[in-house]
């Protein structure tokens, strides 16, 4: 029985069905939502539910502000989530590359680095065709992961290489003037690329017995910090003081982790209370939340005059999901089911692909000159490609039987 039935039964037996039900338990996370929604909260006061854990999501959102690959790691953890976190990546993508990418053009039409360019969106589409291979099979191998994060390391390398290349080439420039400016263009003004590695920690604080959590960080941290407090100066850091940052990393892992966990949780209440498939609260929710923050921040790149650094932002999301598979596999599970079967997937998938190529030919032809135009198709690409997926969701498009 599946969990989004319960809109079905009797207003005064969905607490029953919710907790009886296997699928409407949630394995992970601390804040069971069903639960408070039609068990805690009275009937008339539904609404008012639903409206908090909006603004709960949205808090969420906001303390996080990181990319769809930390969301993908808890979500594929659970197969009921999986749709999710396809939805999520793809959905984000695609708002990516034709929301963020053409306000870019539009805000500030310039001339795009063709080498960077061509190297982002290559691998990107690699990527892809990957996933296509992935979304046919309906499951993930350990070896398809292994292609993932070689994907990964080989678009790292070609960076630094690219970087060094460009390093040695002005450094024979300087030393000679009188030769003519080498024709290699530069990576400089792209941001440092960052590892989109999700982490997963649910062994240090899924901690099983009677002891509550708090009292056994209460036990450990009390003598921690009185030991602290007596070995410390107020004008010179402890020779121990690197510890400090290795810990402010592993907390910072372990609230992304929980947060992320939490968000999924929170989006297939959603989907369960407004009888939404997994796939389409993650194009749509999941990957405008995820995307909000590069929409801000390569815009105002753009405005400041940096639409280069802004638009190579706009290719690099899909590349880091090798890692959240990998870290739900174990010697004993090497291969992980996806429900990524019927045609809204296809979409997803589909409309990321026509994005990329959309801006690969258009961008080549146009000579790498971002002009508003681009800006308006892009958008145009997006509105069309939001518009078929929730028609698709809703069963007025359909798939061939």
């Amino acid at each position: 029985v599946q969990c989004q039935e319960v809109g079905k039964v009797n207003v005064s037996l969905r607490c029953e069905f919710i907790r009886s039900t296997p699928d409407c338990s949630d394995s992970d996370g601390y804040i069971s939502y069903l639960d408070g929604a039609f068990c805690i909260f009275p009937p008339p006061l539904f609404a008012l539910a639903i409206f908090l854990y909006a603004l709960w999501l949205l808090y969420l959102f906001i303390i996080l502000a990181v990319t769809a690959e930390k969301f993908a790691v808890a979500a594929f953890s659970d197969s009921r989530t999986a749709g999710l976190a396809i939805g999520a990546l793809f959905g984000a993508g695609v708002f990516v590359t034709t929301v963020v990418a053409g306000g870019i053009a539009l805000v500030k039409p310039f001339t795009a680095a063709s080498r960077p360019f061509l190297r982002d969106i290559v691998f990107y589409i690699a990527a892809i065709f990957l996933t296509f291979y992935v979304l046919y099979q309906g499951y993930v191998t350990l070896p398809v992961v292994l292609v993932y994060l070689l994907m990964y390391v080989a678009y790292v390398l070609v960076v630094v290489l690219s970087a060094w290349i460009y390093q040695r080439m002005r450094h024979r420039s300087l030393a000679a003037p009188s030769l003519s400016e080498p024709d290699l263009l530069t990576d400089s003004e792209e941001p440092s690329e960052s590892t989109p590695h999700g982490s997963e920690f649910d062994a240090l604080y899924l901690i099983q017995g009677t002891m509550p959590i708090w009292a056994l960080l209460v036990i450990i941290g009390t003598p921690l910090a009185v030991i602290i407090f007596f070995t410390t100066k107020n004008n010179q850091p402890p020779k121990y003081y690197f510890l400090f940052s290795f810990l402010g990393f592993i907390a910072s892992a372990l609230w992304i982790s929980a947060a992320a966990t939490e968000i999924v949780n929170l989006l297939r209440t959603f989907g369960v209370v407004f009888r939404l498939s997994n796939t389409v609260l993650g194009l749509t929710l999941l990957a405008w939340g995820n995307s909000i923050g590069d929409f801000v921040s390569d815009l105002t790149l753009a405005r400041q005059g940096y639409p280069r650094m802004a638009f190579s932002a706009c290719f690099d999301v899909l590349i880091g999901v090798g890692l959240g598979c990998l870290l739900q596999m174990g010697p004993s599970k090497t291969v992980l089911q996806l429900d990524a079967h019927g045609l809204l997937m296809w979409i997803l998938a589909g409309g990321l692909g026509i994005s990329l190529v959309f801006s690969l030919v258009f961008v080549t032809v146009q000579c790498f000159h971002l002009r508003r135009v681009y800006g308006i198709a892009l958008l145009v690409l997006y509105v069309v490609f939001l518009i078929v997926a929730l028609l698709t969701e809703f069963g007025i498009i359909k798939e061939e039987s």
